[in-house]
């Protein structure tokens, strides 16, 4: 498990096909909201959160995000 620089813990990360980078993490309740999804820059910085209650649905939304279509 990595830790991310915000102290999140990533439970995945995605790169789309213009080389952005999108993580999902659990937050330990930051922003209260236990699990999300962000952008990453380079530098590994995130930004650009979406917050969820569930990791099923951060996971649901890192996939849409890096513009993947999710298994039927």
């Amino acid at each position: 498990m990595k830790k991310l620089k915000n102290g999140a813990i990533m439970i995945g990360m995605l790169m789309n096909e213009h080389g952005d980078v999108f993580v999902a993490a659990a937050t330990n309740g930051m922003a209260g909201s236990p699990f999300a999804t962000w952008a990453m820059g380079s530098d590994e910085s995130t930004y650009w959160g979406h917050y969820f209650e569930e990791e099923a649905d951060a996971t649901k939304d890192l996939i849409a995000r890096a513009g993947f279509k999710e298994a039927a």
